[in-house]
């Protein structure tokens, strides 16, 4: 098995504020594991709040990559309990990798991941929110009015203004909204806004207080009737019953914070026992990230999966937060490739393809077998094009059905990204 490791920069439809921060493009390291047939990606963002850069993820790895590479494993399960053991490597990138390994494995069976774990896409599935972040209440009003179909909204508060926000959105529109402090508020203050927030139709409370006033939770969640969900305060398994003992009702796993597939399964069944409703976010990833999620989807109660999808509004494409590689996703429900081999997301870029080496035509085309509706950005494409034109040697490899049948079609089909794509890998072929 072969690891390759790729760095983007996701551009995003707007600036993203929440109460700690605002960011325009969201850094992410994708995580190729590869054999002689398939090859299987992962993803990680970084996040300056958890003290993780791709830099960072890429030290770990390439410090670990001949144990990655050497690796026996028949399930990622065994994969994921290996990379626990290797000193220095964060939760990030172990997630990069368990993401990757599920992919590949699905692909192995001939089955989705979801169907490789023993569920179906064919069972009852939550909707996803859409999210607004913070911003001028003008802004935030044209951002919902800019993707009006999805069912629910996830508004980020944490401001003075925060109970005139969710009025003046609820002016636009009808559609349940969840908020999210990000720890923005005291207990003075989510004591006061909450019960003003339920009468405007919000249905959930995120991370109310800061992560260091866990022990303060129960005392709002016992004043709603509202799910009180974990954020800040849920972030390995470790913490779902210190969640359930503080008082929280929910908690939101993030696959990035927990290392990914293996241990997310494991926080949900263990919240079910605990009587506590289970929410998954993303962390601003690409439609790799998205697609492991989608992959727990039956076994949720909400889910925040806005990022790198798009959603078809009036016969044309609604804004993502991430604007970069979507997924077709409409009404709230996925529309794509979900449900084909392995994690069946869309690969955010092929320009690694040129140096890597040659194998048979008919691997090539099973290596992305399972990749239906891929979005290749024009600039990435254009590249492309003109180093295979000067390449002395034929790039088999590079994948077949990411080629569109004609340049024109591509370019007039799907709007440029401005995607930024760097091979980082200059080891393992």
């Amino acid at each position: 098995m072969k690891m390759r490791l790729h760095q983007f920069e996701l551009p995003l439809a707007h600036p993203f504020t929440i109460s700690r921060g605002t960011i325009t493009s969201q850094p992410t390291l994708i995580v190729e594991l590869c054999d002689d047939t398939w090859s299987g990606f992962g993803e990680a963002t970084a996040n300056d709040y958890y003290g993780h850069t791709c830099e960072s993820m890429i030290e770990g790895l390439e410090r670990h990559r001949e144990t990655i590479e050497n690796a026996v494993w028949e399930t990622p399960a065994e994969l994921w309990s290996l990379t626990a053991k290797l000193p220095g490597l964060s939760s990030f990138a172990q997630c990069a990798v368990d993401l990757a390994a599920h992919d590949l494995w699905g692909k192995r069976q001939g089955r989705s991941t979801l169907e490789a774990l023993g569920g179906s896409f064919d069972w009852p599935r939550p909707s996803s929110n859409f999210t607004i972040g913070l911003d001028s209440i003008p802004r935030m009003i044209e951002k919902l009015r800019e993707t009006p179909d999805w069912p629910c909204y996830k508004i980020k508060l944490g401001t003075p203004e925060d109970v005139e926000i969710v009025r003046r959105l609820r002016e636009v529109t009808d559609a349940p909204f969840r908020v999210d402090a990000n720890g923005g508020w005291t207990v003075e203050e989510a004591l006061e806004k909450i019960p003003r927030l339920e009468q405007l139709g919000v249905e959930l409370i995120e991370q109310p207080l800061a992560e260091g006033e866990m022990h303060l939770v129960g005392q709002v969640a016992r004043s709603t009737s509202l799910p009180v969900v974990a954020d800040e305060n849920c972030q390995v398994e470790g913490d779902v019953a210190a969640c359930a003992q503080s008082g929280f009702t929910g908690i939101n796993i993030k696959l990035v914070k927990c290392g990914g597939l293996t241990s997310a399964r494991r926080m949900i069944a263990e919240a079910r026992d605990l009587g506590l409703k289970v929410m998954v976010g993303c962390m601003t990833e690409s439609s790799v990230g998205i697609s492991a999620i989608a992959q727990l989807l039956p076994l949720i109660d909400f889910v925040d999966m806005d990022c790198g999808l798009a959603g078809s509004r009036r016969g044309r494409r609604s804004p993502s937060r991430t604007r970069h590689l979507p997924l077709r996703f409409t009404g709230g429900q996925f529309r794509g490739a979900v449900d084909r081999l392995g994690l069946a997301q869309v690969v955010p870029a092929v320009d690694r393809a040129l140096d890597a080496e040659p194998v048979a035509g008919k691997n090539a085309k099973q290596r992305f077998h399972n990749i239906s509706q891929v979005y290749i950005p024009k600039i990435i494409f254009r590249w492309a094009i003109r180093h295979l034109a000067a390449a002395a040697r034929p790039c088999v490899n590079f994948p077949a059905r990411l080629v569109p049948r004609s340049t024109a079609g591509l370019a007039s089909k799907f709007e440029e990204c401005g995607t930024n794509g760097r091979d980082v890998d200059r080891k393992g072929g």
